[in-house]
C-alpha cells in the first residue's frame, strides 16, 4: 500500500509544478462512470445510477465537464439461468434500465452539449464475453442497438463509429482547445497483436482507432476502453504471466494483457494520446477494489496517464454496489490532472436521509415481486433470501442450495417475508431499526491514495500534458523506478 501510494507522488512530482502560459487557464474536467453492471439488476438500484447520470446533467455546466465516458459492464447480462425465473434479471430488462437512465446524458445535450460515450464491457456481451455470438450485433435486444452510432447521431461531438457500432471518437472543446476521445470495445479486435484479440472476421477495432488518430495529427487524445489496467495482486507476475520483465511488479497493479496490446499497437507510438481510463477489474489483495493509477512515457518521451476505478465490490444492498464517478479535472493554471472520487447518491443520502428509506421500501417492494435480497456477513455474500409467497420459490431455493449452495453448512437461499428481508438488509449495516439507517455514514467521497490523487503537470500549446525538462533529465538518468518506459 506504501508503494503505491508513493506511485502518486512519484508520478505527480516528476512532471512538473509550474503550468504553460501558451495554454488557457480554466480549469475542465471529465466525468468517469465505471461498471454499473450490479446497480442495473433492479429498479432500486438503478436509482444510484440515475442519480449519477442525473448529477452529471445537472452539473456538466457549473462543474465545465467537457466529457462523460462509462467505461462498460453497463448491465449484467446473464445470471446462470436465473434471469429465466426472476424477470427483473433479464438481459433485455437491464439494457433498457441502462438505456432510461443513460438519457440524463441525452437531455444534457438539449440546450447544450456534453459529449458522452459508452463502452461495452465483456458483460454487455450474451453470453458474457462472447463477442463471436452475432446475438450481439444484430439483434434488436442487443448492446449497440442502444449504444451504437444511432444514440449519437445528430450530435455535433460525435464523429463517427466503426462498421461494428462498438467504437466510436467524440471532439469536443476545452480551454480554446480540441480534444480527442476514443471509446473502444472490451478486448479491441486486431488480427496481429494478441491471440485473445482475433476472433475472425470481425473489423479491426486497433486499425480503426489508429486511422482516428491519423486524420486528426497532433490533437490531445484520451482512450476509454473497458479492459486496460489491472490492480493484481503483487505476486511478483505481471498482469500477463511474465515474470523477470525488468519491470518492478510488487506496488500492486499494471497492465493487462489487453492493456499491453493496446499498449504496442496504438498507444506508444503515438504521441498525442495522453490519458486511458478503464474499468473492468475490481480486487486487489488488499481489497483496495478496482483503483489505480501508473504513468507510463511513450516511444516521444512524453507522459500517459493511466487510470483504473471500477466500484462494483464495494458492496451495499441498498444501491447494489456503492455509486461512485472518478471526475478527473484539468487545472492549467495550477498544472494539475485532480482525480476525485465521488457519490451523488450518498451526497444525497445525507442532504436527506428520508430518501434512504424510501430506496429501502423501494427494494422490499421488489422482494415481494420476486426480488432475492442478499444476505451479507461483513462485505461477504453469503445467501439470499427469496419471497415465500411467489409460487414456485421453494422449488427454486432447493435448486440453490443444491448448487450454489453445496458444501456450505447452511442453507444458501432462504425462503422468508418482508420483515426478514428488512432485517437481512439492515443487518448488512450491523442494525436492527430502520430509523437507524440515517445514523450511517454514507461516504460521499474516497479519499485514499487511489481514490483521490494530483499528477503534477505542464501543458503545451495544444493543450496536452507534457513533463519539465529537468523532469526529462531525470528519465535520462533512471531517476524514476515506479515510472513505466514501455
Amino acid at each position: 500500500m506504501i508503494q503505491r501510494a508513493a506511485l502518486h507522488l512519484v508520478g505527480a512530482a516528476m512532471l512538473g509544478t509550474t503550468a504553460s502560459t501558451a495554454f488557457g487557464t480554466s480549469s475542465f474536467s471529465l466525468a468517469v462512470i465505471p461498471d454499473t453492471q450490479i446497480q442495473s439488476l433492479n429498479d432500486t438500484w438503478v436509482e444510484s445510477f440515475r442519480d449519477q447520470t442525473r448529477w452529471i446533467r445537472d452539473n456538466y455546466v457549473p462543474e465545465n465537464i467537457v466529457l462523460a465516458t462509462h467505461v462498460g459492464d453497463v448491465v449484467q447480462g446473464e445470471l446462470a439461468g436465473l434471469e429465466q425465473i426472476i424477470p427483473q434479471y433479464s438481459w433485455q430488462a437491464q439494457l433498457l434500465r441502462s438505456d432510461d437512465v443513460l438519457g440524463a446524458l441525452d437531455e444534457a445535450n438539449v440546450g447544450g452539449s456534453l459529449a458522452y460515450s459508452v463502452s461495452s464491457g465483456n458483460h454487455d456481451y450474451l453470453p458474457t464475453g462472447d463477442k463471436v455470438n452475432g446475438d450481439d450485433p444484430i439483434s434488436p435486444t442487443g448492446f449497440t442497438t442502444y449504444y451504437g452510432p444511432d444514440r449519437y447521431a445528430g450530435y455535433d461531438w460525435y464523429g463517427g463509429g466503426d462498421s461494428t457500432g462498438f467504437n466510436h471518437y467524440q471532439m469536443f472543446e476545452a480551454n480554446g482547445h480540441t480534444y480527442l476521445h476514443l471509446n473502444l470495445e472490451y478486448e479491441p479486435e486486431n488480427a496481429e497483436l494478441d491471440s485473445e484479440l482475433d476472433r475472425g472476421g470481425f473489423a479491426d477495432a486497433i486499425d480503426w482507432a489508429q486511422s482516428i488518430i491519423g486524420a486528426n495529427p497532433g490533437v490531445p487524445t484520451i482512450i476509454s476502453t473497458h479492459k486496460y489496467l489491472t490492480d493484481l495482486e503483487p505476486d511478483g507476475f505481471d498482469a500477463t504471466g511474465y515474470q523477470g520483465d525488468g519491470f518492478d511488479d510488487t506496488f500492486g497493479g499494471e497492465r493487462t494483457s489487453t492493456g499491453d496490446a493496446l499498449w504496442e499497437g496504438l498507444i506508444r507510438s503515438n504521441p498525442q494520446v495522453f490519458m486511458t481510463i478503464n474499468g473492468h477489474d475490481h480486487e486487489g489483495p488488499y481489497r483496495e477494489d478496482g483503483e489505480y493509477a501508473q504513468v507510463s512515457i511513450n516511444d516521444a518521451g512524453l507522459p500517459v496517464y493511466e487510470i483504473l476505478a471500477d466500484y462494483q465490490d464495494y458492496v451495499n444492498p441498498l444501491t447494489g454496489s456503492d455509486p461512485y464517478l472518478r471526475l478527473i479535472e484539468f487545472d492549467p493554471e495550477a498544472g494539475t490532472i485532480s482525480n476525485k472520487t465521488f457519490s451523488p447518491t450518498f451526497a444525497a443520502f445525507l442532504d436527506n436521509p428520508s430518501l434512504i428509506i424510501d430506496r429501502l421500501d423501494g427494494l422490499l417492494d421488489e422482494f415481494e415481486a420476486g426480488l432475492p435480497i442478499g444476505a451479507y456477513l461483513g462485505e461477504d455474500f453469503v445467501q439470499i433470501v427469496l419471497s415465500a409467497d411467489i409460487p414456485g420459490y421453494d422449488s427454486l431455493a432447493a435448486t440453490l442450495n443444491a448448487t450454489l449452495g453445496a458444501g456450505l453448512p447452511f442453507d444458501f437461499a432462504l425462503l422468508g417475508d418482508r420483515a426478514m428481508a428488512e432485517q437481512v438488509i439492515l443487518g448488512f449495516f450491523g442494525l436492527t431499526d430502520r430509523a437507524d439507517l440515517a445514523t450511517v455514514e454514507f461516504s460521499p467521497y474516497l479519499t485514499d491514495a487511489d481514490s483521490e490523487f494530483v499528477f503534477n503537470v505542464l501543458f503545451d500549446a495544444n493543450g496536452r500534458p507534457v513533463p519539465e525538462p529537468a523532469s526529462m533529465a531525470l528519465l535520462a538518468l533512471g531517476g524514476l523506478a515506479l515510472l513505466r518506459r514501455g
